[in-house]
Order: C-alpha cells, then structure tokens, then sequence
C-alpha cells in the first residue's frame, strides 16, 4: 500500500474560514506527547491526515449526523445548505467541512480498492488509518477514534457506489465550463483630426465574454458580442433550459432521469 496519501489540494477552494481547532504537525516528535499547530489562514490541508482530523474532533451528535447525511443519494458532496449545517453544528469553518469530505471521498475510494484486492474490510481501514498517520504521532486514543468512525463512514453502500459512478458520467472526457464573466463598454468614435480639433462623435457599446474551464492548464474563451449575437445567445441558452425540462417531464423517461 503506498505511502503518505495526500489531498490534491492544487485545484481545490482555499478560503480564509479554515479549522481554527488544532491539528497535529507534519513531523513526529518522538518522546513527545502529540505537537498541534493551526491551518495557515491561506492554505488548506497539506495531506489527507490534517483534512481528516477535524472527524476526530466532533461531538458524537455531530458525528451521527454527518454519518446519517452523506448516507445520501449525493452520498460524499451532500446539498450546499447541508454542507452550511453542518459548519454551523460543528463550527469548524466550510473550508475545512468540504476538505473533510472529499478527504472522505478518497478514502472511501482507496478502501473500495483495497476490498476489490481481497483485503478483509476491518483490516483495509486499519492499514489506511496506520498510512494516514504514519507521519504523525496520533496517540492510541486518537488513532482508535480515528479507526472506529472511518469505519462507519467508509462502509460500501449503493449510493456511494451509485453517486461515484454517476460523478464519473458527468465528468464525461472534455474540460468543464465552471465559470462565466462579461465586460460591457463603451469604444469611443472620435472625428477625423483634419484641423487638429479631435473630438468624440459618439459611444459603441461593445460586450466581451469569457467562459472559464477546469483544464489542469486553467484554459478559457474570451469572444467578443454585438447586442444581436447577445440576443441570439441568450434564445439558444433558454431553448437548452426548455429541452432539458422537456427531457425531465416527459412521461417516458420520468422514472429514468437522475437528479443530482
């Protein structure tokens, strides 16, 4: 099993609401009880141990309940306004719940692939605990803690099944458009300076449009729009809206469609 999991945490939301709690350090400290230190404000967890630590921390009620929800049809990227729950129960700042689960996306992952080897699942999610904190000294009771509530969360269910295989599909093989901006102005006419008296005739207003993608090299589309190309735009965006609820109304397919 390889060593030290890390979070690729190259592409993922840094805020400034990150774990204020303590966290274990990178380096063991022998002899030494557990050393704790702080996320940077500015930077999120560095390995899938300090984005899994905040589990440790959480009340058995907060525990339960995280447990209940990522039970979900969504399964490990629950609903935003559940996500804002379950940073207002626990306290621990919406940065640090969303590295949480995705830390637990990858964990669930990881052990999934340890079953389809012929590992014995108590004993996958031993060795995975032991790989984790392989760098940091843990302590028994934290370490034991760890083990039992990544048991229960890890355990194979259809809907993580499920929800994997639909993220995948979604995904799809091309780069994701994930973010849209415009820039509206006015380009000045100016008059012909013939007898140096240069002077602005009038304003056309130009529109330029630029649609962001999650390609690893950050790749986007700047184009330029006229007021038509605007309207024609936006009747091609509605018509889209119309066939997708088409598509989710009709009666053929109703039970087929698959919400997420």
């Amino acid at each position: 099993m390889t060593r030290n999991l890390h979070l690729d945490v190259q592409n993922s939301p840094v805020g400034v609401d990150a774990l204020s709690r303590t966290h274990p350090c990178h380096e063991k400290q022998p002899g030494r009880s557990i050393v704790m230190t702080t996320y940077d404000p500015l930077g999120g967890p560095q390995s899938v141990g300090e984005a899994i630590y905040p589990l440790c921390l959480m009340e058995e009620a907060n525990f339960i309940y995280l447990h209940d929800l990522v039970q979900g049809k969504r399964s490990f990227s629950p609903e935003n306004s559940e996500i804002d729950r379950v940073t207002e129960m626990t306290g621990f700042g919406r940065d640090s719940v969303e590295y949480l689960l995705a830390s637990l996306s990858i964990l669930y992952i990881h052990v999934s692939k340890l079953l389809k080897r012929g590992m014995i699942y108590n004993d996958a999610v031993l060795k995975t605990v032991e790989d984790i904190i392989s760098d940091v000294d843990w302590g028994e009771e934290l370490k034991d803690k760890l083990e039992a509530r990544l048991s229960m969360m890890l355990a194979p269910t259809k809907n993580h099944h499920d929800f994997i295989k639909i993220e995948r599909l979604k995904a799809g093989f091309q780069d994701h458009a994930i973010a849209f901006s415009s820039i509206v102005e006015l380009r000045p006419k100016y008059s012909d300076d013939e007898d140096d008296k240069l002077a602005i005739e009038g304003y056309l207003p130009s529109i330029q449009f630029r649609i962001t993608t999650d390609s690893e090299d950050g790749r986007y589309l700047i184009f330029q729009l006229s007021e038509d190309a605007l309207k024609e735009l936006k009747k091609s965006v509605d018509r889209l809206s119309k066939k997708i609820e088409v598509l989710k109304t009709s009666e053929s397919l109703y039970q087929r469609i698959i919400e997420v």
